[in-house]
């Protein structure tokens, strides 16, 4: 199984401190070079931006215990936004606590969920007037294919949520 640290050092290694260091740009570089890779967390990662599987990329990501989440720090409102097609696998917490929306997911592409925690309960919105927080949100065509997971949303009703009059579509 290669890793982003394998792409990066041409071995195959799992993520290490090191890596987990580099900045946010240099890591969302590195998942836009992914062919069918397999990308293992060994340490929680906040990110400052959002994550993007961009569209003919391929990507597994196990969460191997370890939490993913965006920073008030940085300018990321999304956690992830999927346009190719990513599998989340493992255990371990994807959580949205920054923008507007509260999104863990925003799929426009292919998302397979096999387990793991997405979260938006601290959710801090921009607009005072707006207490709705998407947790997994579909729009554009994509698809959330949902085998296994826990999900806690601050607006329960937004949990799995499908963009109005669009093509997308969710199986659980």
């Amino acid at each position: 199984t290669a890793t982003l640290a394998g792409k990066i050092d041409a071995q195959t290694t799992l993520i290490n401190d090191k890596f987990c260091q580099l900045e946010m740009r240099e890591m969302q570089n590195k998942i836009d070079a992914l062919r069918d890779e397999k990308v293992v967390l060994q340490n929680n990662i906040d990110l400052t931006e959002t994550v993007t599987v961009p569209a003919g990329v391929t990507a597994i990501l196990d969460l191997n215990g370890k939490n993913i989440k965006n920073t008030p720090a940085g300018t990321a409102t999304d956690v992830i936004v999927v346009a190719g097609e990513l599998t989340i696998n493992g255990e371990g917490t994807i959580e949205a606590t920054t923008g507007n929306d509260g999104y863990a997911v925003i799929s426009e592409g292919l998302l397979i969920i096999n387990g793991g925690t997405y979260t938006n309960v601290d959710a801090i919105s921009d607009d005072p007037n707006d207490s709705h927080f998407d947790l997994i949100y579909v729009k554009n065509g994509g698809h959330v294919e949902i085998n296994g997971g826990t999900f806690i949303c601050e607006t329960p009703k937004w949990t799995l949520n499908l963009k109005d009059r669009d093509t997308s579509s969710i199986t659980v």
